[in-house]
This record gives C-alpha cells, structure tokens and sequence, in this order.
C-alpha cells in the first residue's frame, strides 16, 4: 500500500492509502513510462517462468552454501534466510 495523502484534524493525522498494487503494475500505471518501454517490460514479464526461476535461485544458493567461508560464515536460518556472522 503506497500512502496518498496526510491530512492533520487537529492532534491526530489521517493517513490515506491507495489501493494495493504490486511494484509492476504500479510502473506499469504511471504516466512517465514511455509505451515502449511498457511494452517492452510486459514481455519480459511473460516471459518468465517462476519454476525455473525457483529452481535457479536454488541451485545458487547451494553452491554459495557449499563453497568454503573466509572471514565470514554464511548459513541459512529455519525461515530460509541466509545469515552472515
């Protein structure tokens, strides 16, 4: 949610919000963004596989995770976040 407008009513601030939209549709609604470089990101989008992207992301990070730490010590937590100490 992307705040729109603050408006004071005495002590208290009112917050309004726009509607909630993910950061690729938001680019693609504003009006600074030329059609072509609309269109060209709609390809792009489509042309995406999230599968594979998961499986990719994966693989990375298996071979992070399997190379020899130097100064520092790289491990993933139960949530999956990797964690540097």
């Amino acid at each position: 949610m992307k705040l729109v407008r603050k408006e004071r009513q005495g002590s208290k601030v009112k917050k309004t919000y726009d509607k909630p939209q993910t950061p690729y549709a938001r680019v693609l609604a504003s009006p600074e963004m030329s059609d072509e470089d609309k269109a060209e990101l709609r390809a792009t989008y489509q042309a995406l596989d999230v599968v594979q992207l998961r499986r990719q992301l994966d693989q990375l990070l298996d071979q992070l995770l399997s190379q020899p730490a130097d100064e520092s010590d790289v491990t993933m937590d139960q949530t999956g976040a990797l964690e540097i100490s």
